[in-house]
C-alpha cells in the first residue's frame, strides 16, 4: 500500500516536473526573445526618433535661413538701391535685417566678387572681394539664391554662412559712377558661425545625444551636446560617406547610434549621435518590469489553458468543419454557436461574413449578368485610363478579343480624326460634371473606324478620389455613314467629284476671312470650257460627260494642295488660289491651266479637243467680298472668249 502510494505520488511529481520543465523551458525561451525584441525595438525607436529630431533640427536652421532670405528680398526692393545710392542703401541694411539677426552683416556684391556695400565697415572704407566667390559665381550662373558653405569673412576674419539672392544692380551701382543699364549682382547675409551655435545649443538635447550641423561640403558649422567633433572640422566620416548616396538615414557606430538628414532648401546636414549607454539604460529599466508581467501571464497562461482547453479545442472543431464546408462551396454553412464566449462571437462573426459573401455573389452574379446582356459596349478603365474590362457586345463592336484590350490604354481606340481640342473639352467635361456624352469614331482592331454615341461616367471612391471611368459604347455607324452621304451630296458634284457652288462659297467665306486677318493675296479664276457644246452636241452626253471628268482631274493636277477647284455647273469651273505671295504665281497656275486642258481628251472612239477661257479676279484689288470677286472674275472671262478664247483676262481694278 505504502509502495502503491510512493509510486503514485512518485508519478505525481514527475508528471509535476515535467509539466513545470514544459512551461518553465517556452517562459525562459520567451524571456530571451523578448529580451532582444526590446533591445531591437528600443535601438529601433531611438534611431527612429533620432531620425525626426534631425529632420525637425534641419527645418529649424531652414526657418532661420528663410527669414534671412525673406528679409534680403525686401531689402532688394529698396529704391535707394535701385537709384543706386549705396550710401542711402547702406544706411537702411543696417536697421532691415532685424535685431534678432546678432552681429551679420549684410553685403552687396558685383558680379565679379568686388563688395559695394559691407555694413560690418563704415561707408567708403575699401573693401576686399567676397570670401565666398564660389557662392557669388552660382547665383550669378543660375539667377536663384543660395546658401554657400562655410568660410571666412574677409571684413572681420571670422567663420561665417552666408544667404544670398541675385538682384539687379544700376549702372551706377555697378560702375560706381553714372546710372547706365544696369549688371547683375548679388545681395548676401553673412552669419556668423558663432550664432548657429547658440540656436542648436537652445534645443536642449537630452543627456547621452550630440548633434552638428554640417555644411554641404561635410564641414561641422555648429555642435552642441556630447558630439565629438569641433567646429571647423569634418564631419563623422560615416556620414559623410552615407550622405553621398541618400539624404538622410540612420547609422550604427562603434558604441554609438547616428541618425542625419539632409535639407533640400539649405543642403546643410543636421546629424544627431545618441551613445549606446542610453540605449541600455532604457532596456535595463523596462526588463525587471516586463520580466514580472511575462512570468505572472505564463502562471495565469498555464492555469487557464487546462481549464479552457477542452471547450476551446471542441468549438474552434466546429467552426473548422464549417469553414472547409464552406471553402468547398457548399451552401447555406453555418457554425454552431457553442464553448467558450469568445469562440461563440468568432462563429457569430463568422457566420455573418457567410451570409455577407452569399448576398455579395448573388449582387455580383446579377451584375454579370447585365454586363454581359446588355446590347450596350462596356468599358471600365481604371484611373490612370488602363482597361481593366469590357463587355461581349463591345468586344463584337470592336473586334478585339478581351485579352488584347485587358491592360492597354484607352487610347488604343483614337481613330485620328478628332484633334487635341475634342479631347480636351472631353476632360474638362468629365472632370467638372462627372461626365460627357457625344458621338466619336473609333478604330476597330482590323483598322476600320465605327462610330459611336459615347457616355463617359467617372466614379469617385470614399476620399473623393478617381476610382475608375465607366464609358458606354452604342454602334451609330450606319446613321454617321448616312448622314455624311448626305452631307457629301450637298457640297460635292456627283460628276466630277469637285466642290460644288455652295461648298466653294463656304471656303472662299472663309479664305477672305483670312487674308482679312492676316493680309496677303488670293485669287479667283473662272473657267469656260470652249467647244464643248459642240462635242456634247456632236458626240453625245456621255462623251461631254467624260470630257468634264478629265478636265476636273487636269485642274486638280496644275494646283497647289492649298486651292480648290470646283464645278460651278454645265461646263463652268472655278479655281480658289489662296496664300499667294504675289500675282504672278496665279498667272503661272493659270497658264498651266490653259495648257492642261487643250491637250486631247481620249474617248472610246476617237479624241475631243477643248480649250478654256479664264477670268482671273484678285483680292483687294478687284473686289474685297466674294460677290465683288466671283463678277469680277466672269467679266474677265467672257472678255478672254472675246480676244479669242483659249486664254486668260484679268479683271480690271474696281
Amino acid at each position: 500500500m505504502g509502495e502503491d502510494r510512493s509510486t503514485l505520488q512518485g508519478a505525481g511529481h514527475g508528471r509535476l516536473a515535467a509539466l513545470f520543465a514544459i512551461v518553465l523551458l517556452p517562459a525562459l525561451a520567451i524571456g530571451c526573445i523578448f529580451a532582444a525584441t526590446l533591445y531591437l525595438e528600443r535601438e529601433r525607436q531611438l534611431e527612429n526618433g533620432a531620425l525626426q529630431t534631425a529632420r525637425a533640427l534641419g527645418q529649424v536652421f531652414d526657418g532661420v535661413l528663410a527669414s534671412r532670405q525673406a528679409r534680403l528680398e525686401v531689402l532688394a526692393l529698396s529704391p535707394q538701391l535701385a537709384a543706386g545710392d549705396l550710401d542711402a542703401f547702406q544706411r537702411q541694411a543696417r536697421g532691415a535685417m532685424g535685431a534678432d539677426v546678432e552681429d551679420g552683416a549684410v553685403a552687396l556684391i558685383r558680379a565679379d566678387g568686388q563688395q559695394l556695400v559691407n555694413t560690418l565697415a563704415p561707408w567708403g572704407t575699401p573693401l576686399p572681394k567676397t570670401g565666398a566667390l564660389d557662392l557669388v559665381a552660382r547665383i550669378i550662373a543660375t539667377s536663384q539664391p543660395a546658401v554657400s558653405d562655410m568660410f571666412t569673412g574677409t571684413v572681420k576674419r571670422r567663420p561665417v554662412i552666408a544667404v544670398a539672392i541675385p538682384v539687379q544692380l544700376s549702372g551706377r551701382a555697378a560702375s560706381g559712377s553714372v546710372a547706365g543699364p544696369g549688371a547683375a549682382g548679388v545681395l548676401l547675409y553673412g552669419q556668423p558661425v558663432a550664432g548657429l551655435q547658440g540656436f542648436l545649443s537652445r534645443q536642449r538635447l537630452p543627456a547621452g545625444y550630440g548633434a552638428v550641423l554640417l555644411d554641404r561640403s561635410g564641414t561641422v558649422i555648429s555642435r552642441a551636446g556630447t558630439a565629438p567633433e569641433k567646429v571647423g572640422a569634418r564631419g563623422e566620416a560615416a556620414v559623410r560617406a552615407a550622405l553621398a548616396t541618400r539624404a538622410e538615414g540612420k547609422l550604427r557606430g562603434d558604441g554609438h547610434l547616428l541618425a542625419y538628414s539632409r535639407s533640400a532648401r539649405s543642403g546643410w546636414t543636421v546629424a544627431l549621435r545618441i551613445e549606446r549607454s542610453v540605449l541600455l539604460q532604457g532596456v535595463r529599466r523596462g526588463m525587471a518590469g516586463v520580466a514580472a508581467a511575462v512570468l505572472a501571464a505564463l502562471a495565469c497562461g498555464a492555469a487557464m489553458a487546462w481549464r479552457f482547453n477542452s471547450n476551446t479545442l471542441h468549438s474552434l472543431h466546429g467552426l473548422r468543419r464549417a469553414a472547409a464546408r464552406a471553402a468547398e462551396g457548399q451552401p447555406g454553412v453555418r457554425a454552431p454557436l457553442d464553448g467558450p464566449a469568445e469562440i461563440a462571437t468568432l462563429a457569430q462573426q463568422f457566420n455573418h461574413m457567410l451570409a455577407a459573401r452569399e448576398a455579395a455573389e448573388r449582387r455580383l452574379h446579377l451584375s454579370a449578368s447585365v454586363f454581359s446582356a446588355t446590347a450596350e459596349g462596356i468599358m471600365l478603365a481604371n484611373a490612370d485610363m488602363q482597361i481593366i474590362d469590357v463587355n461581349p457586345a463591345f468586344l463584337a463592336m470592336s473586334g478585339y478579343q478581351r485579352h488584347e484590350l485587358l491592360g492597354q490604354p484607352t487610347s488604343v481606340l483614337q481613330s485620328g480624326r478628332h484633334g487635341p481640342a475634342f479631347y480636351e473639352a472631353m476632360w474638362q467635361a468629365i472632370d467638372t460634371l462627372g461626365h460627357w456624352q457625344g458621338q466619336i469614331w473609333d478604330r476597330r482592331r482590323d483598322g476600320t473606324l465605327f462610330a459611336a454615341y459615347l457616355t463617359i461616367t467617372r466614379v469617385l471612391d470614399r476620399t473623393g478620389e478617381v476610382s475608375h471611368y465607366i464609358a458606354l459604347f452604342t454602334d451609330i455607324t450606319d446613321q454617321r455613314l448616312h448622314q455624311e452621304e448626305i452631307e457629301r451630296a450637298a457640297h460635292i458634284d456627283p460628276l466630277t467629284g469637285l466642290p460644288n457652288r455652295r461648298l466653294l462659297g463656304d471656303r472662299l467665306q472663309q479664305a477672305l476671312a483670312r487674308v482679312r486677318r492676316h493680309g496677303g493675296l488670293l485669287a479667283v479664276c473662272a473657267i469656260d470650257l470652249d467647244g464643248f457644246k459642240a462635242v456634247n452636241d456632236e458626240r453625245g452626253h456621255e462623251a461631254g460627260d467624260a470630257v468634264l471628268v478629265e478636265v476636273a482631274q487636269r485642274l486638280q493636277h496644275v494646283v497647289r494642295s492649298d486651292d480648290t477647284v470646283a464645278r460651278l455647273g454645265g461646263d463652268e469651273f472655278l479655281l480658289l488660289l489662296t496664300d499667294l505671295d504675289h500675282p504672278g504665281l496665279a498667272e503661272e497656275i493659270v497658264l498651266r491651266a490653259l495648257q492642261a486642258v487643250r491637250q486631247p481628251v481620249a474617248l472610246e472612239q476617237g479624241s475631243a479637243h477643248v480649250s478654256a477661257s479664264i477670268g482671273l479676279a484678285f483680292y483687294p484689288e478687284h473686289g474685297r467680298d466674294a460677290d465683288t470677286l466671283l463678277r469680277a472674275s466672269d467679266n474677265a472671262m467672257y472678255v478672254a472668249k472675246r480676244r479669242g478664247r483659249d486664254q486668260f483676262s484679268r479683271a480690271l481694278a474696281a
